[in-house]
């Protein structure tokens, strides 16, 4: 095949709010309902953020009165490295995250298409039924915006996972063998409820399942405490693989000026963890055959924890306090870099070209491109430019792996099927490799591309 079968391992997709009451359980419909009036509702918390951050940089008209020249002011302090012209794009392609291209399955593949995006791996944005995403951290501790995230029951959560589930499914069921659904557990306070959501999600075509990073603020134990163990057994029994995906904090900042920086910076932290809690916590020990996927954190960070890790193993082996890796009864069944490349990926959403050059020593089998669709910084509809700059001097083979391969392994796309999309709408693999082919030209025109050449140059 003389085309690149491009897959994205990270594009997200939700509803509007009100949109998912008919997959919510009719017990909940007042639940629903209540929540729909008096909020605080994700797509009010997210509209009312991007409006004033529109607002702030003169985007909107009519600018919102009193509040531009303090919204400015606060947001340069938070993000002082966002020049006005990069502010004006992303408030401009974040303020509708719902436009028809992302939610109607027709149109959005024409997007995908036009990209050179042959199938996507999808999951949730915007947050769950009955409360806020993640993301409500960031907005909240730069604009005092309220969330419900400390105060929902259990039972409502999972049952807004469940409405999502419904949700998901009926979309990606519009293009089976191109769109897959991640399922989400968005915790895991009761396992008996969070495996039956597992399972749910399985049987109606979901791969994978998102889990928080940490649950401090609900009181709850570490990952790796055997309570957790029935749910790990499901995952694996199931095949689906372990996600965790860059969001925000479970702790609270404040609301000082300086909060958004350091839970900007955090959020990362906070998405590493899983990998040590895992591994060093002997949950691979207990379930050799669990998979895990770390999706858009980065790579930079990762050759240096397998090396801190497999060091602190080989101490704790010194001291005489541990057993070594595949012996009977130790905690892990490998070194901890070993462990990643037989059972760990990560989800490399629009890396830089350092990150690319050190799928190498990492491992090419455990890295998955995402272009990050619909975000605002999403490298949709320049795929192939950045691509072709991120990846230069690299193989073919790798080239391959890295950009469709490896989540086709990953999550169960037929690439059988999706040769023929592939070779339709697929950019041309010497155009990908040439230098100073078309997607080299492109790519001078898109100044994304041009800074490609740094860790996290997109985020």
């Amino acid at each position: 095949m003389d085309r690149l079968m491009l897959i994205s391992a990270d594009c997200h997709w939700g509803l509007e709010p009100a949109r998912y009451r008919p997959y919510v359980d009719s017990k909940y419909h007042s639940d629903f309902d209540q929540w729909l009036e008096h909020g605080p509702v994700p797509a009010a918390i997210h509209a009312e953020g991007n409006r004033r951050m529109a607002a702030a940089f003169g985007v909107t008209d009519p600018p919102l009165a009193g509040e531009q020249a303090e919204l400015a002011e606060r947001l340069h302090e938070h993000f002082p490295d966002l020049a006005e012209s990069e502010a004006r794009d992303w408030i401009r392609e974040s303020t509708n995250a719902f436009r028809p291209e992302i939610s109607d399955p027709a149109l959005r593949m024409k997007e995908m298409e036009a990209d050179g995006v042959c199938a996507e791996f999808i999951i949730q944005q915007q947050g769950l039924p009955f409360f806020a995403d993640a993301a409500q951290n960031q907005l909240d501790v730069i604009f005092d915006i309220p969330s419900n995230w400390d105060s929902i029951s259990t039972e409502l959560m999972m049952a807004g996972a469940r409405a999502y589930h419904r949700a998901v499914a009926d979309f990606v069921s519009a293009a089976p063998d191109r769109m897959i659904g991640l399922s989400t557990v968005p915790t895991l306070a009761d396992v008996d409820r969070a495996v039956e959501e597992l399972t749910w999600a399985a049987e109606h075509g979901l791969r994978g399942v998102l889990v928080p990073a940490d649950e401090i603020r609900r009181g709850l134990p570490p990952l790796y405490d055997q309570r957790y163990d029935r749910f790990w057994a499901a995952c694996v029994d199931l095949n689906m693989p372990v996600h965790w995906h860059v969001g925000a904090s479970p702790i609270r900042y404040g609301t000082s000026k300086h909060a958004g920086t350091v839970n900007g910076f955090e959020i990362f932290f906070w998405a590493h963890r899983p990998l040590w809690l895992m591994m060093l916590g002997g949950v691979f020990g207990r379930h050799p055959g669990l998979k895990l996927v770390f999706t858009e954190q980065t790579v930079e960070w990762l050759p240096r924890a397998l090396d801190a890790m497999d060091r602190r193993v080989e101490h704790v082996i010194s001291s005489g306090n541990g057993l070594a890796p595949g012996n009977p009864g130790a905690p892990l069944p490998a070194k901890p870099s070993e462990l990643w490349r037989s059972n760990c990926m990560m989800g490399a959403s629009c890396m830089s070209r350092e990150e690319a050059l050190l799928a190498e020593g990492i491992g090419v089998e455990t890295m998955m491109f995402g272009t990050d669709y619909p975000h605002q910084e999403t490298v949709w509809p320049h795929s192939g430019a950045y691509i072709n700059q991120v990846m230069k001097g690299l193989s073919e083979g790798d080239i391959r792996a890295m950009c469709g391969e490896n989540a086709a392994r990953a999550y169960g796309f037929d690439v059988e099927k999706l040769r023929p999309v592939a070779e339709r709408i697929g950019h041309r693999m010497e155009d990908v490799l040439d230098p100073q082919g078309p997607l080299a030209r492109e790519a001078q025109k898109y100044p994304r591309a041009g800074r490609a050449d740094r860790f996290g140059s997109t985020l």
